[in-house]
């Protein structure tokens, strides 16, 4: 509530809710983030709030399965994911074709590393992109050469990882 009435005239301020939250289930963040949302549409009514999952962000059933009431006036919601998995996990257990058709998704943090390789980056970004528009956004994660996903290979030249490669040359396409 009290970055809402700060920013509550910036018509470009989006909101993220309580990022990444874990050992937690949705019926249990679901008041939560519906008491969020509340405080935020008091001040900043037209504002675009971002509702992660459940698992770090990951799954966002819960929010399709027991959706936030839009008939008290929760409107403006994103559901943002954290997919840090192999492209084949993610098509098994995501369900991003039935969510995105139903509620907007952002993928908010995704990247080379431990559980994801480049390939499956590149699987993710190819599906998020043939989605409709308004559908299904991206983000990439993390502009840093420190606490990989690394965008960059060195912050002192801004050299790029492959996978910083990747996502700029998308943006890029994406003109």
């Amino acid at each position: 509530a009290t970055l809402a009435v700060r920013y509550s005239n910036d018509a470009a301020a989006l909101y993220g809710l309580q990022v990444e939250p874990h050992d937690t289930s949705w019926s249990i963040l679901k008041p939560r983030f519906e008491s969020m949302i509340d405080a935020i549409h008091t001040v900043h009514p037209r504002a675009l709030i971002m509702v992660p999952g459940t698992a770090y962000s990951r799954f966002i059933q819960g929010a399709v399965d027991d959706p936030l009431n839009p008939a008290t006036g929760r409107v403006n919601l994103v559901y943002k994911t954290h997919p840090y998995d192999a492209w084949a996990t993610i098509q098994a257990t995501y369900e991003l074709d039935r969510i995105s058709a139903q509620v907007p998704v952002f993928i908010g943090e995704f990247g080379d590393g431990a559980f994801m390789g480049l390939a499956d980056v590149q699987q993710l970004l190819t599906y998020a992109e043939s989605k409709p528009a308004g559908n299904m956004g991206w983000c990439a994660w993390l502009f840093s050469d420190e606490a990989c996903p690394c965008l960059l290979s060195n912050r002192t030249t801004f050299a790029p990882t492959t996978y910083g490669i990747e996502v700029r040359d998308r943006l890029r396409a994406a003109g």
